[in-house]
């Protein structure tokens, strides 16, 4: 029913020939082009959408800088820049003071 020269199969030369050699190297580069193009392919779009996410991040990010600035600013008192160091001294010497541990009261007995 078979015969050895069937035409339903197809027929590659002999292992050890030089077209077989050519044409193995064919598949190869044919095959190793389509899985570099698929993962180009990927990683484009794994790239934009990460672009994406991260454009949104720092746009958040920033903001939340700006208004954590902003706040900041509106917490420090308003000093005048024209205090000289002595008021400054002064300052820390009246807050040393006030720092300071007051000794405990006497026991009288």
């Amino acid at each position: 029913l078979f015969s050895s020269h069937s035409h339903l199969f197809i027929s590659f030369p002999p292992p050890h020939s030089e077209t077989f050699s050519l044409a193995m190297t064919m598949t190869n580069v044919l095959v190793t082009l389509a899985v570099i193009t698929g993962v180009g392919a990927a990683m484009r779009y794994d790239m934009k959408s990460s672009l994406n996410m991260f454009s949104r991040n720092a746009k958040h990010v920033k903001a939340w800088m700006e208004s954590g600035a902003a706040a900041a600013s509106h917490e420090l008192p308003k000093s005048s820049s024209s205090s000289s160091s002595s008021s400054t001294a002064e300052s820390i010497g009246k807050a040393a003071a006030a720092a300071k541990p007051q000794p405990p009261p006497s026991k009288s007995t």
